[in-house]
């Protein structure tokens, strides 16, 4: 996708709200993928995307992707069961389901990537997001990558919602990819309330980001009209955008990638919604099962919106030592 302007708003014509910014130097080695990549083949959701942005992010850490198709348990598959015309035991369904599966999924690699010889294939039957939870801490993936339907489609709120079921269940970081997503975002948005989990969702995303690509973390303040009485002319915006240089400060060496700071201003969702589209990658962070609303919110916000790849972080609690200790 190309590099998205984060000075004015590309869609629609109207801002967003104020906005101050600033960017910190640019420093050496980026840091590396922690682990390998685990993709996620899930039938009737996108997979070309994935397959591709896996690749390049292979390439670059040599490490290896493995892809994964999850068939459900045979009393989920009728439809499958049905295309059978064969009097097969259950444990022959299985193994036939399988290999289906198999065969499709080594079909979607290589019409996506070709004969990469970074890429594994197998299958397995159970449900799936503890099929593929279980897979993710047994290889100590670094990335879950699923698809991601396009905006505006049907399928969209369901693709959403089982990456972020998938983040909450995998404990790895879940990395949800439209069909047209072809290299390495070069900017990403990170939206920050100024928690531990926006920082863990930024670490996240920088090692995903092409060379000399951007990251911006953004805070979004309600615009004062008219300003404070006690201090006229004064808005949340100031201190926001020093604790936003504190968090940028934290994030420590980020490699040939500039991180960037965004105040904005005006209603929350309105914000998101004229700049989310504007990223190649937007990662959020997640606290907890039970998140709150305004964390819904949040994340649905962006999953509506965005038109590149979309990284969910998961809870501190679940997440490996070697994911926080990554800079």
């Amino acid at each position: 996708m190309k590099k998205a302007k984060t000075s004015r708003p590309v869609s629609g014509g109207r801002k967003p709200g104020k906005a101050s910014r600033g960017a910190r130097a640019i420093t050496p080695l980026g840091p590396p993928l922690v682990g390998p990549l685990l993709i996620a083949a899930v039938r009737d959701h996108p997979l070309a995307g994935a397959l591709r942005l896996a690749e390049a992010l292979a390439r670059r850490g040599r490490v290896d992707a493995h892809v994964l198709a999850v068939v459900p348990p045979l009393s989920g598959s009728l439809s499958a069961l049905a295309s059978i015309d064969a009097d097969l035991e259950p444990r022959e369904l299985d193994e036939c389901l399988r290999d289906k599966a198999r065969v499709r999924t080594q079909r979607q690699v290589h019409q996506a990537v070709g004969l990469s010889s970074f890429f594994s294939t197998s299958a397995e039957t159970g449900p799936v997001g503890a099929t593929l939870a279980a897979h993710a801490r047994a290889r100590s993936a670094a990335y879950l990558l699923v698809g991601l339907a396009p905006a505006e489609t049907a399928a969209r709120k369901t693709t959403a919602a089982a990456a972020s079921q998938l983040a909450m269940e995998a404990a790895v970081p879940v990395l949800a990819c439209t069909p047209d997503v072809e290299q390495l975002p070069d900017s990403a948005l990170v939206v920050t309330d100024f928690g531990e989990a926006s920082i863990r969702a930024a670490r996240a995303a920088l090692p995903l980001l092409a060379d000399g690509g951007s990251l911006t973390l953004a805070h979004v303040v309600p615009a004062l009209h008219p300003p404070s009485s006690e201090a006229p002319g004064v808005t949340a915006a100031k201190p926001a955008a020093n604790v936003l240089r504190w968090l940028a400060d934290d994030l420590g060496e980020v490699g040939n990638v500039a991180v960037q700071i965004a105040t904005l201003e005006g209603a929350p969702l309105s914000v998101l919604a004229e700049w989310v589209p504007q990223f190649d990658l937007v990662a959020l962070g997640t606290t907890s099962r039970a998140a709150s609303e305004a964390e819904g919110q949040v994340a649905t916000a962006v999953f509506q919106h965005a038109r590149g790849s979309v990284l969910i972080a998961p809870p501190a609690s679940g997440w490996s030592s070697a994911h926080h200790d990554s800079r």
